[in-house]
């Protein structure tokens, strides 16, 4: 029982300095990549957002004709 124990510990210790071992060969973007990489996902979220819903007026309207909604 106490082998096991040890082994559990053993084996939290070896896996947290395999993540630190890991996290040092990372290659992290610079704060200008970052702020690029941000503002390109933000300007194509707000563009997919400006297209759907154009298309849903579109849609809306065109089903409200068809249906004759006043």
């Amino acid at each position: 029982m106490c082998m096991r124990i040890k082994n559990i510990f053993h084996s939290i210790k070896s896996f947290f300095s395999d993540v630190k071992r890991e996290i040092k060969k990372v290659s992290w973007p610079t704060k200008k990549q970052t702020l690029i990489n941000t503002l390109i996902v933000i300007g194509f979220s707000a563009i997919i957002a400006i297209y759907l819903g154009g298309l849903d007026a579109i849609i809306t309207w065109l089903i409200g004709k068809i249906i004759k909604i006043r």
